[in-house]
């Protein structure tokens, strides 16, 4: 796996290399291409390499394997600027409606890696592995705005974590 990975990764630096015109691979590039080939084992997200169409561009599917969310499969696209790993990469959910605290109506992810706490030695296994906690672990503390906050505010009642799992479980059957 880990070789046809590698194998996969050099297509990319080609074509983006070749993309550019004969110009330079970016610096972006070569570090998205290392930590896609360090991918950590200790990760259940399942991580498609990005294509000569979108070389800079994620996708990540966090099947929780415990937790509320357990048995739900929740599709991510990562967006790697031309500065990363200066700047932390933009997650995007991507998937049906979720009543989560920390994403959004439109996708939008709230996870502090990704904003006051990203530090450029962070990598694409960090963030994967960070998607994956907010399924097991969901935080209240730092919601987000819209049906989001509605989540977190049902979580911090007495008795809530049990209606929040309820409701979170029948959005995630498409009973909205």
């Amino acid at each position: 796996m880990k070789k046809l990975l590698a194998q996969k990764i050099n297509q990319i630096q080609v074509t983006s290399a070749q993309a550019q015109d004969g110009a330079k691979t970016e610096g972006a590039d070569i570090r998205l291409a290392k930590d896609l080939s360090e991918i950590s084992d200790g990760i259940s997200a399942k991580i498609q390499i990005p294509t000569a169409d979108a070389p800079r561009t994620v996708k990540v599917t966090v099947t929780p394997l415990e937790g509320i969310f357990k048995g739900g499969s929740f599709p991510f696209t990562l967006t790697i600027d031309s500065e990363y790993p200066i700047k932390a990469p933009k997650p995007l959910y991507v998937g049906p409606k979720i009543f989560h605290p920390n994403i959004d109506d439109q996708g939008g992810v709230c996870l502090n890696i990704l904003k006051d706490d990203w530090k450029p030695v962070l990598t694409i296994s960090h963030i994967c592995f960070g998607l994956e906690m907010l399924f097991i672990e969901p935080n209240p503390d730092d919601p987000l705005p819209g049906t989001s906050r509605e989540a977190a505010l049902m979580m911090k009642e007495s008795n809530g974590m049990q209606k929040f799992a309820k409701k979170a479980q029948a959005w995630m059957k498409g009973q909205y």
